[in-house]
């Protein structure tokens, strides 16, 4: 199927018009509408009438031309059309010139063939359609935008769907858009935007509907005629319905959330339909067109596809936020019926939070409670407080949950028991605890049962012998018991009456319900309210009257039998006459003397005044705030002087944060930050004006100036009113406004007054103000001429009475003039002062209407001057035949009699005349030239002027001079100034830029003639210290005088230096006294410019600059410098000593953990709990290393330990150990290894296993379903990095972890890897200290590589680590080490002496322990003077030394020891004797090992410096000490077996394939209850003996659930065992 196009033709040949449409009709494309024109007029008439689609266009018309036309057509289009340019000849400027009006092509009527022709059409509408599309396209993604902004700023689904609806119809332009909700019930029309001409459908509801399968398979479906598109009869009878002719139908899917919408819930039909149903559809978006076909477009389709994808997330959303609220409400109730309640502790601040169950439960109302830690304490019992803060105390130190009973003492001085079980948070994952939260229980029962059962069981024999004589006495109990109970019934049934009383008679509705749910009791009030009498409602079932409300009750009904109740539910209740009544409704079950639930019990509290009162009185509040809040220079506040004196804000409106740059939060916390800001000098101002309002309650105002936190510097206006509070404060209510403005101004308008009186006084003429009848008012400047040297007599006199007459008349005439004409009069004018002849020019303006200013100046100098060269110029006339000029002889019609050039060379040239001026001259010029002559001969004076005029094309400035000859002939001199000018404009334009630039850079210039002594100093100069221009002489010796006494020398030298040798800099920083005696820094800079003769300097010329603010801020960056240095010395204290405090008692547990792990008498059992330690330790460790590891990166001490291993070991060990983690999460983890990877490799193994292994438990902790890859390449040769020559070539891996996790937002991503940084989820997880991505950077720089980030939020993220790597061969890559158990040394070795020095009892017997296990002669030292004494008695061969000791620490006793050493090897050995006596040798050195708990490479530097053979970091593995001793001693040992280490120690145990919640299914739900549960708690131990109970041959299950138990995953344990992901998991899951 072709497309029809119309064309226009304007042309004024019907040959080239008949040719073009033959080339058209050729046309196999496309077919045309061809239209002709001949003219522009009939070509613009058919372009409105027919609207073509494109247009040939002639360049020549017979009217116009084809321009004028282009031009008339593009302003009559709305869309860009294609209009192709002819012409009869190829002209490049024309053609340049269509295309820029608009057209889109030019072709050349001879060359245009049906080809090019048709080719230029195609192009026009391609790009027509395609500017169209991308403008379509442009529309759709705004109106994307739209939507999704608007479902970022409400949860409310209505709204969202009905401002969607009609965004969408206004988009497509169609008669009706609607949102349709698909259910097992029918189909709903929730969202409707229609025509004011078509039936609105908006919550129609369909019980039987015929959707297409298509929509229902989430396809969209687009139907142009709803009777040719073959629809089943009742589809199509349901459009007809809808009065619908066309529709374009997308599917919305289903958000993965359990429930229906609300929007079904209300009142939907229950019996089953005929609805075709998708469970991953929610429901459809629909568009019609009610008024005839439509041809839906690509576009359209594809842009609802978009907005259903957006509604279905807005669908989410909403049902997620009903979901939240209803598991709010459900864990308050559940908290109310298990007596249970909730607190929260800020260790930081020492602040608690209780619940209201938790404060019933001490026995308090939540008024009652103080709100601290200290309150709390009160609470308790005396015998418990001291307990409970040991075991919190312990329980924070190890980091464990903590759980305790303790007795607390009521108000009312009985005694409960409580239980309370709470966990830590700490600020990072190795920071300090900061925060800890827990439940409490009501155990009193329990105790007092257990109380009871172990008095019980003390006193069995003595109640075994009472119990005898109890039995004489148990017949009268009885009697007198059955009597007590015959009152009771008597009792009860009075009570009973009075219940009835008071329910009728109580102003709530009250109604009970029995089992069957029919109403028992409807008491006065309920009639009142709800319209039934009792006699209508008492026992019909509640369900007769479903239809009316009651829904929150019945559909609690369930729960109410089981014993449940709810209270404090609002809600809305229809009456009897279907009015809406707001309502709380409150439940409870009613129990009979068994405690059997027989029904239950409501109360209604009608509180419809309540909500209308609420509506009022927030629309107010949110007008009142919205008005403070948008003040727009200003802040309203409320601040209160409590009877104390103490001063506090208690409101403040939002624009005191963008006053103060304080938040309201903050201002509201602490008062004193506001008052703060005030200048020193200005707060005893402040405080005294605010003691004065308060003492005479008078209004407070006042001005002064604040500086703000980011040292801006306002003044603010304060004004408010005092009042005195009943409780004895006072309260003020005021306003504060910035009027920084207002201030700048009036010093703005204070310094444009001083420059004026300055400018008036630097001119030198006298300015008099005078009124229209010769009236003088004011003189200024009236020194300047002699007749008015005394203006104070003379202001107020008139002209006529200073001036000689005919001098005022003329005067007079003037200043009418001036008044009448609104002008500036010129007036010069001679008269005789003293005998004196004095020439003056007066300027008279207009200032009014009535008043004139008379500027006069004393030309006396000018005149004479002008008198001088008159009589000079018949002199000048007779040089001129010797001037280098052109010269003419001209006739007074430009006739050229005589042409001479100039004899010498001038700076231009002329060009020759042979007959006439003008052969040169423009005309413009040539008519000025010809004037002049004239004037020169009918005055026969000399005429001067300059003109500028191109000459060959270059611009050339000429002086003119015309000399009178003859009646009929003139002189020309002709001089070419060219040269002369433009060094002229260049100077001036050099000056002003000089000028400019010291103006702006606030410079001031100097310069200094040494010839001449004389000295400039510009006002500048002077005004940088305080001087005005007059105040100093400007003269050297100013400036010796002003400079400091300290410099003088030295800026001495440097002056003398520059002077000797000009290439010597003159540029330095000294002092200079200011007019107020303070010293400022300056900055001179100078040069110089002039020598003599001689070469001596004569001249020397500079700027000097204020450098005060720079010296300032150099000595505040020098402290602060000083500052950090010294705060980093601090922490690096800091951290050494806790590194030592940690590692220290770590060492112990660690080591004797060894120690009994070694013991084969243990049982097996406590082998368990071993190693459970051990493993905890080394969780401990691993915390404190990695902040240590963030503090040696920033303080540069990171160094690298190059490996050589094998990259694929390293990527399967990190499948292994990741591998479970993703299962348990229902993740799919994979690894991706490029073919060109190298098989061994050298680079930091441990750093980047780190790397590598925090990478991966991000994306697996952040992702919630997808999947999580780590992708291994390298990339070619060309895109290596350098790396070092060597004799493989470097290889760089792409190592890239990729999960579909949420994202990270990007203002998140710049500075996601600072440290202590978390993202929104980092922050959600509440876990994680926000440094392992930080270390982790830091570590791939250090190893000269790079991490980089990309990520999408809700798409997911991808890690990027480049790494330039060694390749190495196979046999450089080491056999795994052997990892073996000492049990004692090798026979035939010598018993080896050593010495043990610690301060810690605890560490000296660890390490002795060890040592006497192998048969070692081992001593303790307490401390270093002990082991110096030690060792010079007992000489040992090796000594275990502690550096950190009291008294003589390590360092100092090694120093000690070895200078021992070398002296008793002089005294042993003297310098003089040959040698060492036959058969002995020197004295064999004491081997020293440091025993270090302190992690920083300067530490380890520093014990090896102070004489140490090696050391050994705390907490240390045995086999690492025994290791050492083998290097230094030469100790061979025994060993128990061989084992080879297949991995690191600290690696993750191997794991099945797959551990899902499938596999569990073979235990009873109760063990997986309880499995969960003690996940929950973090309990280990319970969790390895229910691990017990699993059947022998489930292998895998044992084997995974035991690792994943001792590595404490109980994250990956919840996961398991939860009901939710166990109910929906399917056994395939993996």
């Amino acid at each position: 199927m072709t497309s029809q196009y119309t064309i226009l033709i304007v042309d004024d040949s019907p040959i080239d018009r008949v040719v073009f449409r033959k080339f058209l009709q050729q046309e196999k494309r496309y077919t045309y509408q061809i239209l002709e024109a001949a003219t522009g007029a009939q070509a613009l008439m058919l372009f409105a009438q027919a609207k073509p689609d494109v247009v040939l266009l002639d360049f020549v018309l017979p009217d116009c031309n084809g321009l004028e036309v282009l031009a008339a057509m593009n302003q009559q289009l709305e869309l860009p059309l294609p209009i192709v340019m002819l012409t009869g000849h190829g002209d490049e400027a024309l053609a340049v010139q269509a295309i820029k009006q608009g057209a889109h092509d030019y072709l050349v009527k001879g060359k245009v063939s049906a080809e090019t022709l048709c080719h230029a059409i195609h192009t026009g509408l391609e790009q027509v359609q395609l500017r169209q599309s991308l403008e379509l396209q442009q529309r759709q993604q705004q109106l994307i935008d739209a939507i999704a902004l608007m479902l970022l700023e409400s949860l409310d689904l209505e709204e969202i769907l009905a401002r969607a609806t009609r965004e969408i119809q206004q988009f497509l332009q169609v008669d009706r858009v609607v949102v349709v909700q698909l259910s097992e019930q029918g189909a709903m029309i929730v969202a409707e935007a229609v025509g004011p001409e078509w039936l609105s459908c908006l919550k129609m509801r369909f019980r039987d509907v015929c959707v297409p399968d298509a929509v229902v398979s989430l396809h969209s479906r687009a139907i142009a005629d709803i009777y040719q598109a073959e629809l089943r009869p009742c589809h199509l009878k349901t459009l007809e319905l809808l009065q619908v002719r066309a529709n374009l139908i997308v599917p919305i899917g289903r958000p993965p959330t359990p429930g229906e919408s609300y929007l079904l819930q209300q009142g939907a039909p229950t019996r089953p339909t005929t609805l075709p149903t998708n469970p991953n559809c929610w429901g459809l978006l629909v568009a019609h067109q009610c008024s005839g076909p439509r041809q839906w477009t690509l576009e359209e389709q594809h842009l609802l596809e978009q907005l259903s994808l957006r509604l279905a997330i807005a669908i989410q959303q909403a049902e997620l936020y009903q979901t939240l609220q209803l598991t709010n409400q459900r864990l308050s109730m559940a908290l109310t019926a298990g007596q249970s309640g909730i607190w929260e502790w800020n260790v930081l601040t020492n602040e608690m939070v209780w619940s209201p169950q938790c404060a019933q439960l001490f026995g308090l109302d939540l008024t009652q409670f103080g709100g601290t830690y200290d309150d709390f304490l009160r609470c308790l019992h005396p015998e418990d407080g001291e307990q409970l803060a040991r075991s919190l105390k312990a329980a924070m130190l190890a980091s464990e949950r903590w759980q305790m009973d303790y007795r607390v003492i009521w108000p009312d001085g009985s005694c409960h028991w409580l239980h309370s079980v709470g966990e830590f948070r700490c600020g990072n994952q190795s920071g300090p605890v900061v925060q800890m939260s827990g439940i409490v229980l009501d155990i009193t029962s329990r105790k007092e049962a257990e109380t009871a059962l172990q008095t019980s069981h003390a006193k069995l024999e003595s109640q075994v012998a009472a119990r005898t004589a109890e039995l004489s006495t148990t017949v009268a109990r009885l009697q007198a018991e059955l009597a007590n109970r015959e009152q009771l019934e008597a009792n009860l049934r009075q009570t009973n009456s009075t219940l009835e009383v008071l329910i009728q008679s109580s102003p709530l509705a009250i109604i009970a319900l029995d089992c069957q749910q029919q109403i028992t009791v409807w008491n006065a009030a309920a009639a009142a309210l709800l319209g039934w009498s009792a006699a209508e409602s008492l026992g019909q079932p509640v369900t007769a009257l479903s239809q009316h409300g009651f829904g929150p009750l019945v559909a609690a009904f369930a729960e109410l039998m089981e014993g449940q109740a709810f209270t404090g539910q609002e809600t809305q209740q229809v009456r009897k006459d279907g009015t809406l009544v707001n309502i709380i409704l409150s439940a409870a079950p009613l129990r009979n003397a068994q405690g059997a639930v027989t029904g239950c019990i409501g109360l209604i509290t009608d509180i419809s005044d309540r909500k209308r009162a609420e509506q009022i009185l927030q629309s107010r509040e949110t007008l009142l705030r919205a008005v403070n809040d948008n003040l727009p220079n200003g802040a309203l506040y409320q601040i209160v002087r409590d009877v104390d004196g103490r001063d506090r804000f208690t409101y403040l409106s939002a624009g005191i944060e963008r006053l103060t740059e304080i938040s309201v939060e903050t201002a509201l916390q602490d008062a004193s930050l506001l008052h703060a800001q005030f200048l020193p000098e200005d707060q005893p101002r402040f405080q005294q004006a605010v003691d004065a309002s308060a003492r005479d309650l008078s209004i407070f105002e006042l001005q002064l100036p604040i500086q703000t936190p980011s040292g801006k510097r306002k003044w603010v206006h304060f004004r408010s009113t005092p009042r005195r509070q009943v409780d004895g404060s006072i309260a003020w209510d005021g306003l504060v406004v910035d009027v920084t403005d207002l201030h700048q101004t009036i010093a703005a308008l204070h310094d444009s007054e001083a420059q004026k009186q300055a400018l008036i006084s630097a001119i030198p003429d006298t300015l008099i103000w005078m009124q229209a009848d010769g009236t003088y008012l004011r003189f200024l400047n009236a020194d300047n001429i002699h007749i008015y040297n005394a203006p104070q007599i003379l202001e107020g006199c008139n002209i006529v009475n200073v001036l000689p007459p005919d001098l005022a008349k003329a005067r007079m005439g003037y200043v009418q003039q001036a008044l009448a004409t609104k002008s500036v009069q010129l007036h010069e004018y001679e008269l005789v002062v003293e005998g004196d002849r004095r020439f003056e020019e007066a300027r008279i303006s207009p200032c009014g209407s009535d008043t004139v200013l008379v500027v006069i100046r004393d030309i006396t100098d000018r005149k004479r001057f002008e008198i001088a060269l008159q009589q000079s110029e018949a002199e000048k006339r007779a040089m001129l035949s010797a001037i280098p000029d052109l010269l003419l002889r001209v006739r007074p019609d430009g006739t050229c009699i005589d042409f001479i050039p100039p004899k010498k060379k001038a700076t231009g040239f002329f060009l020759p005349i042979k007959h006439h001026m003008a052969e040169v001259l423009p005309p413009d010029v040539l008519a000025h030239q010809l004037a002049r002559i004239q004037t020169a001969l009918a005055t026969g004076e000399l005429q001067v002027w300059e003109h500028q005029f191109m000459k060959n094309g270059v611009l050339a400035d000429e002086e003119v001079r015309l000399v009178p000859c003859t009646a009929d002939e003139v002189l020309v001199i002709v001089r070419d100034i060219t040269a002369v000018k433009e060094a002229e404009r260049a100077l001036h334009k050099s000056e002003e830029r000089l000028q400019l630039a010291l103006e702006a850079s606030g410079d001031g210039l100097w310069d200094w003639n040494f010839v001449t002594g004389e000295v400039y100093l510009s006002p500048r100069w002077f005004a940088m210290l305080g001087y005005g221009p007059t105040d100093l002489p400007s003269a050297i010796e100013t400036w010796e005088q002003l400079v400091h006494p300290e410099d003088m020398v030295w800026v001495q030298d440097v002056l003398q230096a520059h002077l000797q040798d000009s290439n010597v800099p003159y540029a330095f920083d000294y002092r200079l006294k200011t007019k107020t005696g303070e010293w400022k820094w300056m900055a001179d800079y100078g040069k110089v410019v002039a020598w003599d003769e001689a070469g001596k300097p004569i001249r020397m010329t500079g700027t000097r600059k204020d450098i005060s603010d720079r010296k300032r801020v150099e000595l505040e960056l020098q402290q602060a410098k000083e500052a950090a240095e010294s705060a980093n010395r601090a922490k690096s204290a800091f951290l050494a000593n806790m590194s030592h405090e940690l590692r220290t008692p770590l060492n112990v547990i660690l080591g004797f953990a060894q120690v009994l792990e070694q013991d084969a008498a243990i049982p097996a059992a406590q082998h368990e709990y071993i190693a459970t330690i051990q493993r905890s330790g080394e969780h401990l460790l691993k915390l404190i290393n990695e902040v240590l590891d963030l503090s040696k990166i920033e303080a540069g001490q990171v160094v690298l330990e190059l490996n050589n291993f094998s990259l694929e070991e390293l990527v399967q060990s990190l499948l292994s150990m990741f591998q479970q983690k993703a299962i348990a999460k229902g993740l799919d983890f994979s690894v991706e290894l490029a073919p060109n990877l190298p098989t061994y490799i050298t680079t930091d193994l441990t750093k980047l296993r780190q790397v590598l292994i925090n990478l991966l438990g991000n994306a697996i902790k952040f992702t919630e379903q997808g999947e999580v890859r780590l992708c291994v390449s390298a990339l070619p040769e060309a895109a290596r990095w350098a790396w070092p020559a060597g004799d493989r070539p470097p290889v760089t891996l792409i190592f890239e972890v990729k999960d579909t996790g949420v994202g990270i937002a990007p203002d998140d991503q710049a500075k996601i890897f600072e440290a202590f940084v978390q993202t929104q989820a980092g922050r959600s997880a509440s876990n994680g200290t926000g440094l392992g991505l930080t270390i982790s950077r830091r570590f791939v720089q250090l190893l000269q590589g790079d991490l980089s980030l990309s990520s999408q939020p809700g798409q997911g993220s991808t890690f990027q680590v480049c790494l330039p790597v060694q390749v190495v061969a196979a046999s450089e890559v080491p056999t795994p080490q052997r990892n073996q158990r000492v049990v004692g040394l090798a026979p035939n070795q010598p018993t080896y002496r050593c010495l043990v020095v610690d301060d810690q009892p605890e560490n000296r017997k660890l390490i002795k322990l060890l040592l006497k296990h192998l048969g070692l002669d081992v001593r303790e030292a307490t401390d270093g003077q002990v082991a110096v004494e030690s060792w010079l008695q007992w000489r040992p061969d090796l000594i275990w030394m502690d550096i950190r000791m009291p008294k003589l620490d390590g360092y100092e006793a090694t120093r000690q020891i070895r200078a021992a050493e070398a002296k008793l090897m002089a005294e042993s050995f003297p310098a003089d004797s040959v040698g060492p006596p036959h058969g002995s040798g020197p004295p064999h050195p004491t081997k020293i090992i440091a025993l270090t708990a302190q992690g920083f490479v300067e530490d380890q530097t520093q014990v090896l410096a102070a004489g140490c053979d090696d050391f050994l970091s705390k907490p240390f593995q045995a086999n690492d000490l025994f290791a050492l001793m083998t290097k230094h001693l030469g100790l061979r040992y025994r060993y128990a077996e061989d084992e080879v280490a297949i991995a690191p120690k600290t690696a993750t145990p191997s794991v099945p394939a797959r551990l899902t919640p499938a596999q569990l299914t073979c235990m009873p739900p109760d063990w997986i209850k309880a499995v969960y549960q003690a996940a929950c708690q973090c309990d280990d131990e319970e969790i390895l003996a229910l691990i017990q109970a699993i059947p022998p041959e489930q292998t895998a299950l044992i084997q995974g659930l035991t690792t994943l138990a001792h590595n404490f995953e109980f994250r990956i344990l919840i996961h398991l065992t939860e009901p939710d992901r166990r109910s929906s998991s399917a056994p395939s899951a993996s």
